[in-house]
């Protein structure tokens, strides 16, 4: 056995190096699957870091696009804020149609309204608008259907062709409604102008009086605001100065939604009834596109005669209108209801320097100075 070794010893010798050799890269195998499991769980953390920055980079890609149309919105947002403050200054600055009101003499208003009646009596029958006493005819005959409360006089038939003596301030106010009644007309025969070939006719203009003259004699025009129309209205006493009007008519739907959408503030829309009209009005061409002397009426077959299955796509619409005259609020009211929103500290956000000159100087007239002790006063009391 010995001899058997020492003839091997080379053998055995170069089997217990190369055993030795195994187990050493043995263990050092487990140690590199050890550091593989570790780089692979690194390289995957990694990977997921980069997806996320990635996805973040991605978010601001657009900046420059979003940056515009955050400029654009902000743009679109600063112009319809400066048309509702000065929709608002014209309201409370007594512009527009009102402007002259305070000039006017008991005299000019009288003046004034007769050439309106007489004036929009031809406007609303040239532009196709059927009104009571349509083409009158003579003066004549137009004065003695208007006595006899036969010919539409928009609200002011008692004053049509005589004038009580009025205070100067009445007579003024009744000057504003006249200018209010002309503005809605106008929007009227507007409207009309966008359907030429759909009939439209002018019911009743009704309004409420002014003062005491005004009051003595009530007619139908004659409009009675009273508690059955109190929950309707925006005006409320010692708050919300408004005049009160009601306008019917007879047509269709579609003349009503612009006649309503082209009334902007001050125009309220208080009210609104809808009833199936009881008579149809004829379809007519405005008297300026149909200027024939004479009309037939054509000869139908006798298919013509019978019933449609819908008689009638006209309406009868009962609008309440409102024109806001005046707004009585206190400024810590308004302020408290306007400007209430609280930043992300909690704390309530007092209007902007723009606003706060425009609301001090039109709307409370107020000394700058005055208004700033006011908003000190205020936001700082909201803010403990």
């Amino acid at each position: 056995m010995q001899v058997f070794f020492k003839q091997n010893i080379v053998f055995f010798s170069s089997l217990v190096l190369l055993l030795a050799v195994f187990f050493a890269m043995t263990l050092y195998s487990c140690g590199l699957d050890s550091d593989l499991n570790t780089a692979n769980e690194e390289l995957t953390s990694a990977r997921n870091g980069l997806t996320n920055q990635l996805s973040l980079q991605a978010n601001y890609n657009d900046v420059a696009e979003n940056l515009k149309v955050a400029q654009e919105d902000g743009n679109a947002l600063a112009e319809a804020r400066k048309t509702e403050l000065t929709k608002l200054q014209t309201i409370l600055s007594k512009d527009g149609i009102l402007a002259d009101a305070d000039r006017k003499t008991s005299q000019d208003v009288n003046s004034d309204l007769q050439n309106f009646i007489r004036i929009y009596r031809g406007n609303l029958f040239k532009k196709g608008i059927i009104a009571k006493g349509e083409g009158a005819g003579s003066d004549a005959a137009s004065g003695f259907l208007a006595r006899a409360g036969n010919l539409e006089s928009f609200g002011f038939s008692k004053y049509d062709g005589q004038w009580p003596s009025f205070e100067i301030e009445e007579a003024r106010e009744i000057y504003k409604q006249k200018q209010i009644i002309k503005q809605l007309l106008d929007i009227l025969v507007t409207v009309k102008g966008n359907y030429p070939k759909q009939p439209l006719e002018l019911l009743s203009v009704k309004r409420e009086p002014v003062g005491r003259e005004d009051s003595k004699k009530k007619d139908r025009e004659t409009l009675t605001v009273d508690e059955s129309l109190g929950n309707a209205l925006v005006k409320r006493a010692d708050k919300i100065d408004t005049y009160v009007f009601r306008l019917e008519l007879l047509g269709r739907t579609t003349t009503l939604r612009d006649f309503i959408a082209d009334m902007e503030p001050p125009f309220i829309v208080s009210d609104l009834k809808v009833h199936r009209a009881e008579g149809g009005i004829k379809e007519i061409m405005p008297f300026e596109d149909n200027p024939q002397p004479f009309e037939f009426e054509p000869a139908l077959p006798a298919m013509a005669s019978r019933d449609p299955i819908i008689s009638d796509v006209n309406s009868r619409f009962v609008l309440t209108i409102e024109y806001l005259m005046a707004i009585h609020a206190t400024p810590e009211q308004f302020l408290k209801a306007h400007y209430a929103k609280k930043n992300r500290e909690g704390k309530p956000q007092p209007p902007p320097e723009q606003v706060s000159t425009f609301l001090s100087e039109q709307v409370f007239d107020m000394k700058r100075e005055e208004f700033d002790d006011l908003l000190e006063l205020l936001y700082a009391q909201d803010s403990k």
